[in-house]
C-alpha cells in the first residue's frame, strides 16, 4: 500500500512534465521507483505514457495500458 493520495492532480502533472523537461530525448529511459513500488510509481509511469500517446494518437486506453504494465511486472 502506498502513502495516500494527493489533494490535487495539478501538482502531480507538473511533476511529470518537469521530469520530461529535465530528461533530454537522447538520454534514454528513466528508472522510476518508490518505497512500495505500486501506487505513485505506477501512476507516474501510466500518466507519462498516456500523455505521450495522446500527443501522437489522440486516444488513450487507461485500462488497457494498466493491464499491459501489470503483465510486465
Amino acid at each position: 500500500m502506498d502513502h495516500g493520495i494527493l489533494e490535487h492532480a495539478t501538482s502531480f502533472l507538473m511533476f511529470v512534465r518537469r521530469v520530461k523537461v529535465l530528461n533530454p530525448p537522447d538520454a534514454g529511459s528513466i528508472v522510476v521507483h518508490c518505497s512500495a513500488g505500486v501506487g505513485r510509481t505506477g501512476c507516474f509511469i501510466v500518466i507519462d505514457a498516456l500523455l505521450e500517446r495522446l500527443k501522437h494518437e489522440k486516444t488513450i486506453d487507461i485500462y488497457g495500458h494498466v493491464t499491459l504494465l501489470r503483465a510486465q511486472r
